[in-house]
């Protein structure tokens, strides 16, 4: 959701909260690892429950869709990142960029 859906949300539920109140309580719950901020486009942040430590999307650039990225592929790119370059990556929220193969808006 993004802080503006956060906002309506809780204004259907008869609750008022400004922004700076929101965005707030959404990086302390980041800062925890409950929520996963991501930054699809500029100026388009979203944020999520965490249902597991490693979370990560795939994120079309043409459509705007997001889909799961497997996070047992991830963790082999970054076996090999350290067994080619002898660096320890931590990605555990990771969205790649991109054009989806079938796109429904291409």
């Amino acid at each position: 959701m993004t802080v503006s859906e956060v906002i309506s949300a809780l204004a259907d539920d008869g609750s008022k909260f400004d922004q700076s109140t929101v965005y707030r309580v959404l990086g302390d719950l980041g800062g925890v690892g409950l929520v996963a901020e991501s930054r699809l486009s500029p100026g388009d942040t979203v944020f999520e429950w965490i249902s597991q430590s490693n979370h990560h999307h795939l994120q079309c650039t043409s459509c705007g869709r997001t889909l799961a990225l497997d996070d047992e592929l991830v963790q082999d790119f970054i076996e090999k990142v350290h067994s080619r370059h002898g660096f320890h990556a931590n990605a555990t929220h990771l969205v790649l960029s991109g054009v989806e193969h079938d796109c429904p808006g291409e």
